[in-house]
């Protein structure tokens, strides 16, 4: 975890020095207030409990754009207050930064980092679909560089580094995921118009450890998971500009996933004074190989007035709380249309399916639904108001159990606009 972070904190002061040795670089504070309303604040399919929230945030954008070089600092403060239920109150934050360098006019840079702690069971609810308990800590880094090899054919070279600590109160996990990937890009608009063909290898590394307590009279449990998946990757297809309005992508390909598992159990009596110290219990390991297909497809359109994009995923990837490397099918939409300089109507869904076969655990079979319309307006001396209804539906279909939960909020952002420095 510390090597993660140093990389992090690394990178982001590298994006500031950049920010502050050349100009213009803009600054933009902004503090906001959200008031929500939740029917089942701790996602639970019987003891559904209801709550107000409300949420103070605090938040800095630093930003430089010249020809060569592009650079953001960002970071908030996110302070969590609910009316009733006070022991789930918590202070979560979130500081990133990114730049972009040409070098020449062939070759460029970019690197991005973040760190972040959240505390919300529907934090990842949007985003993989997966409903996350307890606290957790997260640095990611990514690097990257592309070259033009000639006027059609490009390739680009990307590592992403990612570590993630999650504790409650009798359970915690660590996860490490490493990824390293290839693309190559040639211009085909001799054939297709506004076509450009790709091609993607990539290779991840995934790593968790879980360490789960119970207690049973005199007897206390340990359980210690550990998860090693070998994830390998290779797609292709295309991407194309049907008009100046519409966008298309497309690609397809296999993946092949090598998993190792091993779970000890180890046992302290309290019954026997000669039990000073746990003792190993059981031990069990196993190793599984697994083919599967990826592929992702969507279509963008943007006009003056309406903003759509539909996508559809199919991926192989770690993520918190799925006990290893898992198999995610997505399919979401957003949908815009701007009434008018002020007004603007939304409306995002999306559906997650999150699969993976264990040998050491139960199996993972969640089906998550996202439905959210609402509303962003523009008030004067830069307040914007945002409204929204967010209905959530997460399926397991291992333990045949539906939990739905329904959100109201609205939120106040105000915005300082600061001149260029």
């Amino acid at each position: 975890m510390k090597s993660s972070i140093i990389l992090s904190a690394s990178l982001i002061i590298l994006a500031v020095a950049a920010s502050v040795r050349a100009e213009p670089y803009s600054i933009t504070p902004w503090i906001k207030t959200k008031q929500s309303y939740s029917d089942n604040i701790l996602f639970s399919e019987k003891n559904e409990a209801s709550d107000f929230i409300t949420t103070f945030t605090g938040g800095l954008t630093l930003e430089q754009n010249l020809e060569r070089l592009k650079t953001n600092l960002s970071g908030h403060l996110n302070q969590f207050f609910y009316w009733d239920y006070n022991d789930l109150d918590s202070l979560d934050y979130n500081v990133s930064g990114s730049l972009k360098y040409r070098m020449t006019e062939r070759a460029g840079l970019n690197a991005s980092a973040r760190y972040t702690k959240d505390s919300q069971k529907d934090r990842d609810t949007e985003t993989t679909g997966l409903v996350v308990s307890g606290d957790r800590k997260k640095a990611d880094l990514s690097l990257g560089a592309d070259y033009m090899l000639s006027e059609l054919n490009r390739i680009e070279i990307s590592m992403y580094i990612s570590d993630s600590d999650r504790n409650e109160a009798d359970e915690s996990e660590d996860s490490n995921t490493t990824e390293v990937g290839l693309t190559f890009r040639r211009d085909m608009s001799a054939y297709f118009k506004n076509t450009v063909g790709l091609c993607n290898l990539k290779y991840l590394h995934y790593t968790g450890e879980e360490d789960t307590y119970t207690e049973s009279g005199l007897n206390e449990y340990t359980f210690l998971q550990n998860y090693t998946s070998d994830v390998y990757q290779f797609s292709t297809g295309f991407s194309h500009d049907i008009s100046e309005l519409y966008s298309l992508f497309f690609q397809v390909g296999a993946s092949y996933t090598q998993t190792d598992e091993k779970q000890d159990i180890y046992w302290l009596s309290f019954n026997n004074i000669s039990f000073l110290s746990p003792v190993l219990f059981s031990q069990s390991e196993y190793d599984t190989d697994t083919w599967g297909g990826i592929f992702s497809t969507g279509i963008d359109y943007k006009d003056e007035y309406w903003t759509m994009g539909l996508t559809l995923f199919q991926d192989v990837r770690g993520g918190t709380g799925t006990s290893g490397a898992i198999q995610r099918t997505s399919l979401s939409g957003t949908l815009s249309r701007k009434l008018s300089d002020a007004l603007t109507l939304t409306f995002n869904a999306s559906a997650y399916l999150n699969k993976s076969e264990r040998e050491s655990n139960s199996d993972t079979d969640t089906l998550t639904f996202n439905l959210q319309p609402g509303f962003r307006y523009k008030l004067k001396r830069n307040f914007i108001l945002s409204f929204a209804w967010r209905f959530t539906s997460v399926e397991d279909r291992e333990d045949d159990t539906t939990t739905t939960r329904n959100l109201v909020y609205f939120d106040l952002k105000k915005e300082f606009d600061l001149k260029d420095f």
